[in-house]
């Protein structure tokens, strides 16, 4: 009945009549991406498209990027993987695991606080009380960061690492 889209806000000066390019300023720290180009201050966020009605609304709007939006299996709840540092975000890796009512104006329920990357791909358990992602190295490891299994209360808690003593990186977990 519903999706969930990660889509980009559009740019605060955009001018689509006039097909001019507008000068390029830097102002970030991280202001290019590989298959992205260069960076401006629009974000990522999820939107809940409505199949039936054909209407689109911004889940979590604000002024952060969120990504890896994953329904619960009742469909009431979407986890998902998202930024939100203190200062400048540019200048840390640190991402969290977050859930969220599937319904506009609803508040963000922070899951994990490790101090390094925390995201997707997530996975739910199939009674929807877990949620499965990877966590990556510790900060001052991240050129040689080897992802971990990790799992976490869908309500909140305390995680644990699955994986910790395997010496390979793990990725897309699933509950079998």
């Amino acid at each position: 009945k519903r999706l969930a889209l990660v889509m980009s806000d559009v740019a605060p000066d955009a001018d689509t009549a006039n097909k001019k390019p507008k000068p390029i300023v830097i102002d970030r720290l991280h202001f290019k991406s590989d298959a992205g180009g260069y960076l401006d201050s629009t974000h990522t966020h999820i939107y809940l498209f409505d199949l039936e009605t054909r209407q689109t609304t911004n889940l979590i709007p604000g002024l952060y990027d969120e990504s890896e939006p994953t329904w619960s299996p009742d469909g009431k709840w979407i986890a998902f993987e998202s930024k939100r540092v203190a200062g400048d975000l540019d200048r840390s890796n640190n991402s969290d695991v977050f859930v969220v009512e599937a319904r506009a104006g609803a508040a963000p329920k922070q899951l994990t606080t490790f101090d390094g990357p925390d995201g997707g791909p997530l996975a739910w358990s199939p009674d929807g009380s877990t949620i499965a992602y990877l966590r990556g190295s510790d900060p001052k490891f991240s050129a040689y960061n080897e992802d971990r299994l990790a799992v976490i209360p869908a309500a909140g808690g305390t995680p644990r690492v699955l994986t910790e003593s395997l010496d390979r990186p793990v990725s897309n977990p699933q509950f079998t």
